[in-house]
């Protein structure tokens, strides 16, 4: 609809959908192009009532320049779409299938032919609601993601390529250290676990904690380990686009019998790493294919002898001591 300055209409057009099947369609967003024409996205249902692209342009006039229809593997939806300068188009939306939803972008040509689109998401419900064109020419995306653990959503923001490709997520340690701290609340209010500010996770409950000289699991250790790393890594993985590594890191407390500080420190150094190791066995056996295949990228294990020792009043804590930590790095 046209209408003037004052709301009086000017002239009134239905868009229909031709042949037979649902007619639903429903409109999700108009802008006005460089050249003075207009462009509408419109949702269309098609005989499966499932929902997919469709695009027009027009005049002010009602004269319709271009109707186009994008059919894609999957239904989809655009929620937002911009011109670049050149007369080319990003639009943002979503794509689903079964069990998963996406956040699309596409690529159009001045003609809204398709030229790239892309998706990006975990395994759960994601989606990209709106788009501004930067003055470098890429694109800030906004949109939701939801966390397959614990099903919250998050706001998401990324920034995009003009050809649709991730140029950036935004990856706020204090957004994450947030979105941890309640990931964990239970364990954290049982004294179990405790997050710092900068991503690293320590184990306060000292059944956690390992006997002089052992690096291997006790029962206590695996049953926690596994519910602690299965919440961890599923909320890592369905945001790995911001993810750059894990660590776990052994230590040590600075005994070793009778020794000498060559010894000590070498028998020391290994009984660190061999921890770390034990812990990323377990977490790393217990993970699905998938999550194994991104933790071979991105989890790295490290000794650190007794160099980090915990002290209090500049007494060693022996117990405290001996144990792991975890350390999430963001890209």
């Amino acid at each position: 609809m046209r209408i003037t300055e004052n709301g009086d209409r000017i002239w009134l057009k239905h868009y229909q959908k031709e042949g037979n099947g649902d007619n639903t369609i429903l409109p999700k967003k108009i802008i006005r192009l460089k050249d003075g024409n207009f462009v509408v996205v419109l949702t269309q249902y098609n005989h499966m009532r499932k929902e997919h692209i469709r695009i027009i342009k027009f005049d002010l006039y009602q004269n319709i320049h271009i109707d186009k229809e994008i059919f894609t593997s999957y239904p989809s939806e655009i929620n937002d779409i911009k011109e670049f300068s050149d007369g080319t188009f990003m639009a943002v939306g979503y794509t689903k299938d079964v069990s998963n939803t996406d956040g699309l972008a596409m690529i159009l040509d001045s003609n809204l032919l398709l030229l790239n689109q892309e998706h990006y998401g975990g395994e759960n419900y994601d989606i990209f609601n709106a788009a501004k064109i930067l003055d470098n020419s890429q694109v800030a995306v906004v949109g939701a993601h939801t966390n397959n653990s614990s099903q919250e959503t998050n706001m998401w923001i990324v920034k995009l390529n003009r050809d649709a490709s991730m140029a950036q997520v935004s990856s706020s340690s204090a957004n994450v250290y947030e979105s941890l701290s309640t990931l964990y609340k239970k364990e954290i209010a049982d004294k179990q676990i405790k997050i710092k500010k900068d991503l690293t996770i320590e184990f306060l409950d000292k059944r956690l904690y390992f006997d002089v000289g052992a690096y291997k699991l006790t029962k206590t250790q695996k049953i926690f380990l596994d519910k602690f790393g299965k919440k961890l890594l599923q909320f890592l993985y369905a945001n790995k686009e911001f993810v750059n590594s894990l660590e776990v890191n052994g230590y040590t407390s600075s005994e070793w019998g009778s020794s000498n500080f060559q010894s000590r420190y070498l028998n020391n150094e290994k009984l660190s790493l061999n921890r770390s190791y034990e812990v990323i066995s377990s977490i790393f056996k217990s993970s699905p294919k998938n999550i194994q295949v991104w933790l071979s990228g991105i989890l790295k294990g490290s000794g650190h002898s007794y160099a980090h020792s915990i002290k209090h009043d500049g007494t060693e804590l022996k117990k405290e001591s001996r144990r792991v930590s975890f350390k999430i790095i963001l890209k």
